[in-house]
């Protein structure tokens, strides 16, 4: 699959891989999927708990201090 990218995207991607962050671009992208996909899980959970009148999960207020 090849998808055209602004070359300012392509230009980080590049620096990444070759400053050894990721071993290839495949790599890169995989990881930011996987960021994406726990990002909109997140938001669809805060969705819910806010429909259901829970508030925000992943707030740390009323938490407890330690």
């Amino acid at each position: 699959m090849e998808v055209p990218l602004d070359p300012e995207i392509e230009e980080i991607v590049r620096r990444k891989v070759a400053g050894g962050e990721y071993p290839s671009v495949s790599a890169l992208v995989e990881e930011a999927l996987m960021l994406l996909v726990e990002r909109d899980w997140q938001r669809s959970r805060r969705e819910l708990f806010e429909r259901l009148g829970g508030g925000d999960p992943f707030s740390t207020h009323g938490a407890e201090a330690e």
